[in-house]
């Protein structure tokens, strides 16, 4: 049946929210349905992996963690030295100074807890 548009017009045994809002719907759900499967697999991949690499870091955390405490006191004294001299030459900006080496002395120790915690070493 064509009107003079020349458009078609939906049949009358099929109503045509079918096209619209079941197929989508039904496409979603068969797509959720087949994924679930995979997605635990990859879950216990991502588990064991995780885990592998917990008992590596295990072997060589507490020197790196020396390491980077270390370094986070160069770092300090470096800025502490950086920022005295800016304060005696007048240099308006020496609390941005500070907070820039001091907020990376900061951020390594706080880098290294997060990790120990996520790993849940120690």
């Amino acid at each position: 049946m064509r009107n003079s548009n020349s458009q078609t017009l939906p049949t009358p045994n099929r109503p045509l929210f079918f096209g619209k809002l079941v197929r989508p719907f039904l496409f979603l759900l068969v797509f959720f349905i087949s994924s679930n499967g995979y997605a635990q697999v990859e879950l216990a991949d991502g588990q064991a992996a995780i885990e592998e690499a917990a008992t590596g870091i295990e072997e060589y955390f507490e020197p790196i963690r020396s390491l980077v405490f270390v370094m986070a006191g160069i770092i300090s004294l470096l800025g502490a030295i950086r920022v005295y001299m800016k304060w005696q030459m007048g240099d308006p900006d020496v609390m941005s100074t500070a907070a820039s080496w001091f907020g990376s002395a900061i951020f390594l120790i706080v880098a290294v807890t997060v990790i120990q915690s996520f790993f849940g070493i120690g």
